[in-house]
């Protein structure tokens, strides 16, 4: 099999880094996926009206999921920059 995420006994894979420099990097395959929850995630976010430059009530529905997972939040300032009602959101473990 060819392809980036292919790996090998001698060299492990490089996803966002050696794991060794990422200690709390969790690989996928160590985490089971509930293909129910995920598609529910999804059209929950789908049903969110959101539309270019409006997407306050989106990030506020994410901003409270994130923080139920116990992950850490900020904002940046990109709302100022285009003119919009929403920043990026950047949350870290």
């Amino acid at each position: 099999m060819e392809g980036a995420l292919q790996s090998s006994a001698e060299q492990p894979p490089q996803i966002a880094g050696n794991r060794s420099h990422h200690p709390k990097l969790i690989f996928m395959t160590e985490i089971p996926i509930h293909n129910d929850r995920l598609v529910e995630l999804f059209t929950t976010l789908c049903r969110i009206n959101s539309p270019p430059r409006q997407e306050r009530a989106l990030v506020e529905y994410v901003k409270g999921f994130l923080r139920g997972l116990g992950l850490e939040l900020r904002e940046d300032n990109a709302a100022e920059i285009v003119g919009g009602d929403a920043n990026n959101l950047i949350a870290t473990l």
